[in-house]
């Protein structure tokens, strides 16, 4: 009797030690599938979230959301997002702000507000830590929008006007892509330098030049940009004044009407480039009609920018 109690202790303890051992080999793999299982779960949360933030994105597009609200969204969501769509949004950003200039210009213009930006900022300089000096609270208001819109002020004959601020902007440089950053340096120095303030040139004619190299060099290297439009009209600008001067900073001499030498000198440097160059290949016929009339800036020359423009726009539209 004690031999069979003994007996069945044995097998109890046997049983108990085979249910043990399969629940701990069952917790282990358990174990092991886990991982698979979690990162299955974030990849998907991940997922959801990016689908979510592109929805809740174009909401704010679609409903025609100012500047500094998407600059909000955008700040809080673009590292979250897939890169194409962090892309998009800093795009789209900048899209909503072209088209909220015209609402930020027409509100600086209202009532006596030009003037109270004067006083605020009597050397013509926009300073945003000086907003609060003001005490036009609507006025603050709508200053407080466009700064946080990632806009500056710029004095043009003595008014303020908005401006994409594009040093701002480099803020998402790295969720842009090499293409829209050559763009947005181009466009950088249009609106932070440009060429002409008060029908006045205040750059180089070399730097004029250089310009539209630049220019002429990104549409070469991005033939689809989805800024051609933009790029071809700053070149067209240049290329304009670059041949024409402006009425206060003329290309020739008042008196005999002949060349200045900066000027002249600018434009052999160009023409001297590669002949295949759109802008070496137009200065150079430029340079070569002012030889022939004897270096004398006359109707013979000024009649012909109009077609050489429009050959080079035409060129460079070709090649995109």
């Amino acid at each position: 009797m004690v031999r069979k109690m003994n007996l069945f202790i044995i097998l109890g303890v046997i049983l108990i030690l085979l249910i043990v051992g399969c629940t701990a080999v069952s917790n282990k793999n358990d174990k092991v599938d886990n991982p698979k299982k979690t990162e299955e779960q974030i990849a998907q949360a991940e997922k959801k979230e990016k689908e979510k933030i592109e929805k809740n994105f174009n909401a704010l597009i679609q409903g025609n959301s100012e500047p500094y609200k998407l600059v909000k969204f955008v700040d809080e969501n673009v590292s979250k997002a897939t890169p194409e769509f962090a892309e998009h949004m800093v795009l789209e950003l900048e899209k909503a702000q072209a088209n909220y200039i015209v609402h930020y210009t027409e509100e600086l213009f209202t009532g006596d507000r030009q003037s109270l930006l004067l006083e605020a900022f009597p050397q013509y300089e926009f300073v945003p830590n000086k907003i609060d000096n003001i005490n036009d609270e609507e006025l603050k208001g709508t200053l407080n929008e466009i700064v946080n819109g990632k806009y500056k002020l710029v004095n043009s004959e003595g008014a303020f006007y908005p401006a994409i601020d594009y040093n701002s902007l480099s803020k998402y440089k790295g969720y842009l892509s090499e293409e829209m950053m050559e763009f947005f340096n181009i466009k950088k120095v249009y609106i932070d330098t440009p060429l002409a303030t008060d029908a006045q040139v205040v750059v180089p004619w070399d730097e004029i030049g250089n310009r539209l190299k630049v220019i002429e060099e990104y549409l070469a290297k991005y033939p689809e940009s989805i800024k051609e439009e933009e790029a071809v009209r700053f070149y067209g600008e240049y290329l304009a004044i670059y041949m024409s001067g402006t009425d206060n900073t003329p290309i020739c001499n008042i008196e005999d009407k002949k060349i200045l030498d900066e000027v002249l000198d600018s434009y052999e440097k160009i023409a001297k480039g590669n002949n295949d160059d759109i802008t070496s290949k137009i200065i150079g016929e430029y340079l070569k009609l002012i030889k022939d009339n004897n270096y004398v800036i006359d109707d013979n020359v000024t009649s012909k920018v109009i077609d050489l423009n429009n050959e080079a726009i035409g060129s460079l539209e070709e090649q995109s």
